[in-house]
């Protein structure tokens, strides 16, 4: 599913729900790792943060 937070956004897989700025989610550290902007996401995964000018893509 898809989370909005201010100007960016992070694509995540069903069956993870660790995504959050600011703390507000406690996510599994095991299976997550916080990346740009304070967004947590699945470790393997890629994050897309529409905040940086360049779009770049975080490969986790």
């Amino acid at each position: 599913y898809r989370v909005f937070e201010k100007k960016y956004f992070v694509d995540v897989p069903k069956g993870y729900d660790c995504i959050k700025c600011c703390g507000r989610y406690q996510p599994d550290v095991n299976k997550c790792k916080l990346v740009g902007s304070g967004v947590v996401v699945p470790t393997g995964k890629t994050v897309y943060d529409e905040t940086l000018e360049d779009k770049t893509n975080f490969d986790i």
